[in-house]
């Protein structure tokens, strides 16, 4: 949600009437725990969105499904569903 809204305050993402209400109801919060931000010290740092690097860390961690576009997200060893 903190990267969804700062792309749309931004002017770089619109997303369509109640997305935001859809969402809450499919999906739950990750919290960004410690040893998330510890196993960015392992990561090959291919990508240097911080945003992306902590997706990057939980989907490792947590052993979770990625859905992204970025082409340099596909290249971390994390399972990925493409948008």
């Amino acid at each position: 949600m903190w990267e969804l809204n700062l792309k749309i305050s931004l002017g770089k993402l619109r997303v369509p009437s109640g997305f935001f209400k859809r969402i809450m109801e499919d999906f739950i919060e990750l919290p960004i725990q410690s040893y998330h931000a510890t196993r960015l010290l392992k990561i090959n740092m291919l990508h240097r969105d911080p945003f992306d690097l902590m997706l990057i860390a939980q989907s490792i961690e947590d052993d979770l499904v990625l859905l992204t576009r970025d082409r340099q997200i596909l290249q971390y060893p994390i399972q990925c569903l493409e948008a």
